[in-house]
């Protein structure tokens, strides 16, 4: 789906199916600029949401479906999650940007899960890319997050790392801090580095080559928020955001 829509009544987009795709959605001047309700599986991605109250209502049982690297605006709430007592449902909002906060309603229980794109590299001073480093991440809590060995370019796979969820009773069960990311390997040693992943993060850790006199020791890592463009452009607007390698 390709669509743009501008001020209507109260929607500009009103979706109810299942595993349905909006793709580059350029909403605004309505009440809520979309509303999913009752929504099983949709993806919204490469959109800008803008609405004069809330830019996304999630809505009434709607579960399991991603907002993906795309922008939501409002004056009031970026988000606002209404699914009511006894729906206990999930959606994720994966990379994207919102305004102000998220708006949970008295005595809701559906959860809003936050991701963020985290990718790692670890290589020599030499730029050669190592392979078969374990990264292993963990949350705030010590929780395991994720675990997953170095390419033959000393890259991992992309990974989705839920940086904070919450319904109307418990905000944040995770906290965006303090992800700890451990990277061991058989010949060059550990490293370990405890880092914010409130926004998209490109990690790379550099480790002194075979032949080095200071073998085996991590001479620096760096994390950085990434900041490439992701096919969103409005009006010859471009707006920042990761997007894949």
């Amino acid at each position: 789906t390709n669509f743009t829509s501008h001020d209507a009544a109260s929607y500009n987009i009103y979706a109810n199916s299942a595993n349905g795709t909006f793709d580059q959605l350029r909403l605004s001047l309505s009440s809520y600029g979309m509303a999913l309700l009752s929504s099983e599986g949709t993806l919204v991605k490469n959109s800008v949401i803008n609405g004069t109250s809330y830019g996304l209502l999630i809505y009434t049982n709607s579960n399991n479906s991603r907002i993906v690297d795309s922008f939501l605006y409002a004056p009031t709430y970026g988000v606002r999650e209404l699914s009511g007592t006894g729906a206990s449902k999930k959606n994720t909002v994966l990379n994207t940007t919102y305004n102000n906060n998220v708006y949970y309603t008295s005595g809701g229980t559906g959860v809003i899960e936050f991701q963020q794109y985290l990718d790692v590299r670890v290589n020599t001073t030499l730029g050669e890319g190592i392979q078969n480093a374990n990264v292993t991440v963990f949350n705030t809590s010590g929780g395991f997050v994720l675990e997953n060995l170095t390419n033959s370019s000393g890259w991992i796979l992309r990974q989705n790392v839920t940086s904070h969820f919450g319904n109307y009773t418990v905000r944040y069960f995770d906290s965006p801090n303090n992800h700890t990311v451990n990277i061991t390997h058989s010949t060059y040693g550990t490293n370990t580095t405890i880092m914010n992943i409130s926004g998209p993060i490109i990690h790379v850790v550099t480790f002194a080559p075979a032949n080095d006199p200071t073998d085996y020791v991590p001479l620096r890592n760096t994390s950085i928020e990434s900041a490439m463009v992701a096919w969103i452009s409005d009006n010859d607007t471009a707006y920042e955001t990761p997007g894949s390698k």
